[in-house]
C-alpha cells in the first residue's frame, strides 16, 4: 500500500479536539507504509505538527476559498490513489454534494443521510428505538422560549445547528448564549431539555450502507466542555448492532459516524447529537482493538474486513504532550486569519458561508385589554410605574377560581395568602386584603404593615429566618399568627421555650431533592432526630403545620411536585414518631403568571391528594402565589432618549428607565408596547435593544426588538410584567439623591 495517500481534514487538537490525529494514528497502525496528510484550515491547528502525518496541506482560510476551486483541488490531490475522510461536520456536509466532492474516494455520507440524522430533530433516532429530548428554536419569541425552559426546570441545552453547546439554567444565561452562537456561526441556535443520566456515545464506519464495525463507550470523565477524557469501550450489544446495520443500509452511509446518547436512570437512552465523522476519541476505541477508521479504508479499497478480533472491554484515557516541530507557529497576535483558539479550523467562517438565516419579527403573546388601560392613565413624567388595575383584578379573579376548582377536585379547603414581600404596594395589598387572601410577612414589619391594612393578627402567616426582627418592635406573637413557621431546630426550641398558647407548630422543611438555605435539613439524620426531640418536647397538645417552598418558575412543575412530595413523605415520618397529627399544609409560591393559570393545576391537586393520603386529619393547605398575580399588575413607562442606528431601521434606543426601576429586566422577558398615534401598539422582536440610562454595561432592559421607522427621541415605551420584585426591589440609583 506505499502508494496509497490518506488526506485527513480537521486535525486541532486541544481541550475540544477535532478527530483527524485520532483517525491518523488508527490508520497509521493499519497501513504503516500508507502517506497520511493532514489538512487544515489554519496553520494554529496543532495536530499539523504531530510526526504521526508524512505531509501537511494548509489551505487558505474559509474566508479566502473559492470552494469550487478547492474541490477541483481535492479531486485532482486524490487522483487515482487518494482518499479524502472529514473531521470536520461543516465540512462534511459541504462535500457530502455530490457536484463538490464529484468522487466515491471522499468517504462521507450522502446529503439524504445528513439531514435524517441533523440536529435537533435527529429524525434517524426512532429508527433505533430511541428517544430525542424535546427542543424549540432559541429563534421563538422570548415569551414562548422562557416558558418552553421554565416548565421544563430550567436545565437546557443552547446548540447551534452542528457545532458548540452551552448549558443554561436561567434566562438571562440562555440570551447570552444564543446570541453567542449566532454571532459566531451566522445560524439560529436551538434549544433542547436536559436529560439526567450516563453519557454514551455509539462510534461506527460504514461504507456504501454497509456497516462495518461499531464500538460502545461510556465516558468515565469528561471536561468542563463535556468533551470525553476518558471512556469504557466495548461492542455493541447484537440488537443495537442489527438496528444500527439496518439504519445504516437504508441511509447509504459511507465514512464514519458517532452517535451521543444519555441513557436516563431508567435506562430509555436519548439520542443528543449524531456527528457524520469519527468522533476525537476514535483512537480510544482502536486501542481497545476496534480499528474503525482501518475498516472503512479497507472497505473503501475493496478489501473487504480486517477480521481483527477485538478486546471484550478496553478502557482509554487522554493525555497532553509536548511536540518538536520544525514547521513555523503563528502566534495568536500575529495570525490576520485566527478565527479563535476554539475553533482554529475556521468552521465559524464556513458556516457563515454556507448558511442562509432570515430574519423574521416574533411576536410575544399580548396581554388581554392592555392598549385601552393603558390608553386611560395619565403619566406627566418617566420613568413611571403605573398600575393595572383592571389586569390586577382579573389576575385575582382568575387565581381565586382556579384555587376553588382546585379545592373542590381535591376535596380540600385550599386558602390563598399574598406575600407581601413580593410587592408591597398598597394597592396591590387592598385587592389581596379585598379578596379574602391571608397575608405572608417575613419580619415584624411586614407584620405591622399586614395589621394596617385591615389584617387580623389570626389572619398572618410568618415566615422566614427573621420573623421577629426587629425585636424591638414585636407587634405578632407565634401564639397570634394564623400560622408561624419555624426555618431551623434551633427555632423550635426557642418557640418550645415559650409554647403557651401555640396550637400548631411550625415548621419549613427543607427537601433533599433540592439546595435550598432555607427550612430544617431532612436529609441529616442528626438533624431530623434533633427535630423529633424538639417537637416532642412541646407535649400531646399542638398539631403540625407543615411549609414547602421552592419556586417552580425556577426547577419546573415535575421537580416542584416530586419536591413537594418527598416533604410530605417526611413529615408523615416525623409525625409518627412525634405522635402529632399534621393538620396545615402551606405549599408556598414561586409560580410564574402563565403557569399558575396553564399548568399548576395538575402538580397541585397531585400534591394534596397525596397529602391527604398521609395526613388523616389535614384541615387547609395554604398556597402563596404572589408574583403569579402581582407580576402582571403594572408596567413601566419610559420615554426614548435616542435613537441610534441603522438607515432604514434603529437598532438601539436609550431610554430614561434603567435596571434600577426594572431589576427583573435579565431575569425573565418583558413584553413592550409603544405609543403611537393610533394608542398602544406591542412591539415585535427584532435586532434592536433598549438600552437604560445608567453607566452599566448590563443597563439594557430588552436584548432585542424590531423597531419601526416611526420610533423617535420622546416616543414612549411600557415595559410589562413590571409588578411583584420588579416593584419590590427597585432601588435608588443615577439619580443624584
Amino acid at each position: 500500500m506505499a502508494s496509497l495517500r490518506l488526506y485527513l481534514s480537521g486535525v486541532h487538537s486541544g481541550p475540544n479536539p477535532s478527530p483527524g490525529l485520532g483517525t491518523a494514528r488508527a490508520l497509521r497502525e493499519r497501513f504503516p507504509d500508507a502517506v497520511l496528510i493532514a489538512v487544515d484550515y489554519s496553520p494554529r491547528s496543532t495536530g499539523l505538527h504531530d510526526p504521526v502525518f508524512d505531509e501537511a496541506w494548509i489551505a487558505r482560510p474559509w474566508t479566502e476559498l473559492d470552494l469550487d476551486v478547492h474541490a477541483r483541488q481535492i479531486r485532482h490531490a486524490l487522483g487515482q490513489n487518494g482518499l479524502w475522510i472529514s473531521g470536520l461536520d461543516l465540512e462534511t456536509w459541504w462535500l457530502a454534494d455530490g457536484s463538490r466532492a464529484g468522487t466515491k474516494r471522499v468517504l462521507v455520507p450522502p446529503k439524504t443521510a445528513l439531514r435524517r440524522t441533523a440536529k435537533p430533530a435527529i429524525a434517524a433516532a426512532a429508527e433505533l428505538g430511541h428517544r430525542v429530548p424535546p427542543s424549540v428554536s432559541a429563534a421563538l419569541d422570548s415569551w414562548s422560549l422562557d416558558r418552553f425552559c421554565r416548565r421544563g426546570g430550567w436545565r437546557v441545552w443552547v446548540k447551534g445547528p452542528t457545532y458548540e453547546a452551552h448549558p443554561a439554567s436561567s434566562w438571562n444565561e440562555l440570551e447570552l448564549a444564543r446570541t453567542a452562537i449566532k454571532t459566531t456561526w451566522g445560524t439560529e441556535a436551538f434549544v433542547q431539555a436536559h436529560v439526567d443520566g450516563t453519557e454514551e456515545s455509539i462510534a461506527f464506519a460504514a461504507y456504501a450502507g454497509s456497516l462495518l464495525a461499531a464500538v460502545k463507550m461510556v465516558k468515565l470523565e469528561v471536561t468542563s466542555e463535556g468533551k470525553t477524557w476518558s471512556g469504557a469501550v466495548s461492542g455493541l450489544p447484537p440488537a443495537d448492532r442489527s438496528r444500527l446495520s439496518a439504519l445504516v443500509r437504508r441511509l447509504r452511509w459511507t465514512g464514519g459516524g458517532e452517535i451521543e446518547c444519555v441513557r436516563d436512570r431508567l435506562g430509555e437512552v436519548w439520542v443528543i447529537d449524531w456527528n457524520p465523522r469519527f468522533p476525537a476519541w476514535v483512537y480510544g476505541a482502536t486501542s481497545a482493538g476496534y480499528n474503525l477508521p482501518g475498516e472503512l479504508v479497507r472497505a473503501a479499497l475493496g478489501l473487504g474486513s480486517s477480521g481483527h478480533s477485538a478486546k471484550e472491554e478496553g478502557v482509554f484515557v487522554r493525555a497532553v504532550y509536548e511536540l518538536s516541530t520544525s514547521r513555523p507557529v503563528p502566534s495568536l497576535q500575529a495570525e490576520r486569519h485566527a478565527s479563535s483558539g476554539k475553533h482554529p479550523s475556521g468552521m465559524p467562517h464556513l458556516s457563515r458561508r454556507l448558511s442562509r438565516v432570515s430574519a423574521r419579527p416574533m411576536r410575544a403573546p399580548e396581554m388581554p385589554g392592555v392598549e385601552t388601560e393603558l390608553a386611560g392613565i395619565s403619566v406627566r413624567s418617566t420613568p413611571a410605574r403605573v398600575f393595572l388595575r383592571d389586569t390586577a383584578r382579573r389576575q385575582f379573579k382568575q387565581a381565586a377560581e382556579a384555587v376553588e376548582a382546585w379545592g373542590s377536585a381535591s376535596g380540600t379547603a385550599i386558602r390563598m395568602a399574598f406575600s407581601i414581600k413580593t410587592d408591597p404596594d398598597p394597592e396591590v395589598l387592598n385587592l389581596a386584603r379585598g379578596n379574602g387572601l391571608l397575608a405572608e410577612a417575613i419580619s415584624q414589619l411586614e407584620a405591622a404593615q399586614a395589621l394596617r391594612h385591615g389584617w387580623a393578627k389570626s389572619e398572618l402567616v410568618m415566615n422566614g429566618p427573621a420573623k421577629q426582627w426587629p425585636t424591638d418592635e414585636q407587634v405578632l406573637d407565634p401564639a397570634e399568627a394564623f400560622l408561624w413557621f419555624a426555618d431551623s431546630v434551633e427555632e423550635v426550641v426557642a418557640l418550645q421555650r415559650r409554647r403557651n398558647g401555640i396550637e400548631r407548630i411550625g415548621l419549613r422543611l427543607r427537601s433533599p431533592l433540592l439546595d435550598s438555605r432555607f427550612g430544617i435539613p431532612l436529609s441529616e439524620p442528626e438533624s431530623y432526630h434533633a427535630l423529633v426531640r424538639a417537637v416532642r418536647r412541646f407535649g400531646s397538645g399542638p398539631t403540625l403545620a407543615i411549609h414547602f417552598h421552592h419556586a417552580s418558575s425556577v426547577v419546573g412543575p415535575g421537580l416542584w411536585r416530586r419536591a413537594a412530595e418527598s416533604v410530605i413523605a417526611w413529615a408523615s415520618a416525623l409525625g409518627q414518631d412525634t405522635g402529632m397529627s399534621v393538620t396545615h399544609l402551606d405549599l408556598g409560591g414561586g409560580w410564574f403568571p402563565d403557569d399558575f393559570d396553564a399548568v399548576a393545576a395538575e402538580p397541585i391537586i397531585g400534591v394534596i391528594t397525596e397529602a391527604r393520603h398521609r395526613f388523616a386529619d389535614l384541615q387547609v393547605v395554604v398556597l402563596e402565589p404572589g408574583k403569579a398575580l402581582a407580576q402582571p399588575t403594572k408596567a413601566l413607562i419610559v420615554s426614548v432618549l435616542e435613537v441610534r442606528g441603522g438607515r432604514t431601521r434603529p437598532s438601539e434606543v436609550v431610554v430614561d428607565g434603567s435596571i434600577a426601576e426594572l431589576g427583573q429586566a435579565h431575569g425573565y422577558p418583558h413584553r413592550v408596547y409603544l405609543e403611537t398615534e393610533a394608542g398602544w401598539r406591542p412591539l415585535a422582536e427584532g435586532g434592536g435593544r433598549i438600552l437604560g440610562r445608567i453607566c452599566m454595561e448590563h443597563d439594557v432592559l430588552h436584548p432585542g426588538l424590531a423597531w419601526p421607522r416611526s420610533v423617535r427621541a420622546g416616543s414612549r415605551l411600557a415595559i410589562l410584567d413590571a409588578g411583584a420584585y420588579d416593584s419590590s426591589m427597585a432601588y435608588r440609583f443615577g439619580l443624584g439623591a
